[in-house]
């Protein structure tokens, strides 16, 4: 098994900030303070918070996998949302295609290919430049949907790991509060920052649980079912127009598929 150096250089890097972290909660180091008015920035517990989920995810997931959600995760916000209007917009489209594709099928069907060349879209026109028939099509078409849909659903998967994690490795430096809290138990001052060091893991482990890691997990998830069914509708009208099916054929039938949305959308995964 071929080592992935990436993934050593990144546990290497979160072990030293949890390790670090935790040093300085034992005030054997002392790194950085904060001004005391912002002592509820305390970083010994974001370092412990952190470091802890990523090391986690380090190793339940390959290097790539938690990339690839690292940078889903930057453009998550920007992503337009697909809702029943972005389903009639491709209906347009594959009607405005289908007209091109009665003037000159093969010029048509060339430039689409290029346009469209990082779109699924663009992969089913390319598939057709190559003379593969239906039934060959719908099955490496599908076999492309399933893989997009996996790829986004294990995005959802790392973003639910690090949800689970985060109040476990939150309870970890409660432990610690503890420890540090019955170590000092004739210090008053000690056993304050015991107790707050206890309070502040656990808080920060929850919010990034809670108001992050799953509310992301789910939003992943939902696009995942989103864009799985969209692409099989996709493919199912650029078949039709490839087959010269008439405009209004594709109408109705595209304008079934939309019907069926719904604002659960469960139902658009693949089942099995």
């Amino acid at each position: 098994m071929r080592i992935s150096w990436a993934t050593v250089i990144c546990i290497l890097v979160f072990g030293f900030l949890l390790v670090l972290s935790v040093l300085q909660t034992l005030d054997v180091v002392q790194i950085v303070r904060f001004p005391s008015a912002l002592d509820f920035l305390n970083l010994p517990s974001v370092g412990i918070v952190a470091g802890g989920v990523m090391l986690h995810v380090l190793i339940s997931y390959p290097f790539y996998e938690i990339r690839r959600a690292l940078v889903a995760f930057i453009h998550v916000f920007s992503e337009s949302a697909l809702d029943r209007e972005t389903f009639k917009n491709d209906r347009r489209r594959i009607l405005e295609w289908q007209r091109l594709y009665r003037d000159n099928r093969n010029k048509t069907r060339k430039e689409l290919a290029e346009q469209l060349s990082d779109t699924f879209e663009g992969y089913v026109f390319t598939l057709l430049n190559t003379n593969y028939s239906r039934d060959e099509i719908l099955d490496m078409g599908g076999i492309k949907i399933e893989e997009r849909y996996n790829d986004t659903v294990q995005t959802s998967r790392v973003f639910q790991t690090m949800g689970t994690a985060a109040p476990a490795i939150g309870m970890l430096g409660t432990l610690m509060g503890l420890i540090i809290m019955l170590a000092n138990f004739q210090d008053a001052e000690q056993l304050g920052l015991g107790l707050s060091f206890a309070l502040m893991t656990t808080l920060y482990g929850l919010v990034l649980a809670h108001l992050l890691m799953f509310p992301l997990a789910t939003k992943f998830r939902v696009m995942a079912q989103h864009q799985y069914f969209r692409e099989r509708v996709m493919l199912e009208g650029i078949l039709m127009l490839h087959e010269g099916k008439p405009p209004l054929m594709i109408y109705d039938k595209l304008g079934a598929f939309i019907s069926t949305l719904k604002d659960d959308t469960k139902d658009f995964a693949p089942t099995g």
